[in-house]
């Protein structure tokens, strides 16, 4: 009996991690067209974070983590009852893994009140390439549909201020399997259940409800020790609560109550290429039908879209430390306050330049267009970043920057949003047991 403990931690080993975002942002959004009123101020913003991982000698592994954002608004009015915002965000999962195969359930939550002049929602981001165990590092982790950047919460022009405060949940609900069944072979499959929207009228308004499942897979098989060919494929469906009506064809803001269904299957075929050392070129070209309806007493109105995308991504500088990620993008995508499925062009540029070993400057373009650009509905929008990162000790990070979004949609009008930052990020050493 006395040695009991020891047997029983040697099954399992865990860790434990505690960190903290802090942020002092100055928020300039302007008014552009639509009768859109924003607000400029200067807001408090921090994320806690805390992660427990345990993983058994038997290959099981369970994660739990919790990172709630807390944000004061307009500071510089000082305490008041509609002033301080709270957003939570929580992970899980339990999974198994051998040497050659990886299976897990997760769970990503989020639920919280939050003000849309600040910028775009928080949404659940699961972290499905992080799975349980050694999978291959080729295994293909690019899923077939490119989503373009977040777009700014903005309603109806007619129906509600730009600046609100809107409570909201979302989930993403997933069963994930990877496997290596041989040398050259990876694939995964993840079957998941999402749902999202706005918890009240008000918020609605904003943030439609939608719910549905989601289906991912890909194959990849190694041609060569340059180049992968990649086969993927998605679907997923969606229902709308009950909410304002959109024509389809026009735009237009329709009479009565509608309840959107969207159905979306793609799949393509890829290839990704090791150029060389430091530069690696991926392509994927194919098709995806869609079947929309604005309610159940309506056919459904069925469409083809081409889908494809082409990424360039290189590394340089000392110790390859710098990078470069050109992309561009074009798919079927769902307006989620509409119901609406359109295709959109989209275009990602990513820079990471090492100063020094400490000092590092980022920014990112990331832009979409409806296509036709007369499209019901249609949507521009362009968002991006730049900052200078500064690793001040092993454990404590500073940042300054700027984020900026501009975004113009018919009904909804034209707004953008622009927001200074200096942000501290820490985290306390690991806690081994």
């Amino acid at each position: 009996m006395l040695h009991a403990p020891v047997v029983i931690a040697a099954d399992y080993a865990g860790t434990f991690e505690v960190g903290d975002t802090s942020e002092l942002r100055a928020r300039i959004p302007s008014q552009a067209t639509g009768g859109l009123v924003g607000e400029s101020g200067v807001d408090v913003y921090t994320q806690p974070r805390v992660r427990l991982r345990v993983a058994t000698r038997d290959d099981w592994e369970f994660v739990l983590g919790n990172a709630p954002i807390l944000t004061w608004d307009n500071i510089e009015l000082g305490a008041c009852s509609d002033c301080f915002t709270f957003y939570d965000t929580l992970d899980a999962s339990v999974g198994w893994h051998d040497r050659t195969v990886s299976i897990s359930l997760n769970e990503y939550a989020s639920a919280g009140w939050f003000n849309t002049a600040v910028g775009p929602l928080p949404q659940v981001t699961p972290t499905t390439s992080q799975m349980p165990g050694q999978m291959p590092t080729q295994m293909p982790t690019q899923m077939p549909t490119q989503m373009p950047p977040p777009q700014l919460l903005v309603p109806n022009k007619a129906s509600a201020p730009a600046s609100a405060v809107i409570v909201s949940e979302s989930t993403h609900t997933a069963l994930t399997l990877r496997a290596q069944p041989d040398r050259v072979d990876w694939l995964s499959l993840e079957i998941a259940y999402l749902t999202s929207g706005g918890l009240d009228a008000k918020s609605r308004t904003y943030f439609p409800e939608q719910y549905g499942p989601r289906a991912d897979a890909s194959f990849s098989h190694a041609l060569s020790r340059r180049d992968q060919a990649v086969t993927l494929a998605y679907a997923a469906a969606a229902q709308f609560t009950s909410g304002q009506c959109y024509d389809s064809v026009t735009g237009a803001v329709g009479t009565g109550q509608c309840s959107p269904e969207a159905q979306v299957a793609q799949i393509s075929e890829g290839i990704r290429h090791t150029i060389d050392r430091a530069t690696t070129l991926s392509a994927d070209v194919g098709i995806a039908g869609t079947r929309t309806r604005s309610t159940d007493s309506v056919s459904y109105e069925e469409n083809l879209y081409p889908v494809g995308s082409l990424e360039v991504a290189q590394h340089f500088g000392l110790e390859s430390k710098s990078s470069i990620l050109l992309g561009t993008y074009i798919a079927p995508v769902l307006d989620w306050r509409t119901g609406i499925v359109n295709e959109r062009l989209r275009g990602h540029i990513a820079l990471t330049e090492a100063l020094t070993a400490r000092a590092t400057v980022r920014a990112t373009v990331d832009g979409s267009q409806t296509i036709p650009t007369d499209a019901p509905l249609a949507t521009s929008l362009i968002g991006g970043l730049a900052e200078v990162v500064y690793q001040s000790s092993r454990n404590v990070l500073l940042t300054v920057g700027l984020r900026a979004w501009w975004q113009e949609q018919a009904q909804f009008g034209t707004y953008s949003s622009y927001v200074l930052y200096f942000d501290v990020t820490a985290r306390a050493p690991a806690l081994r047991f």
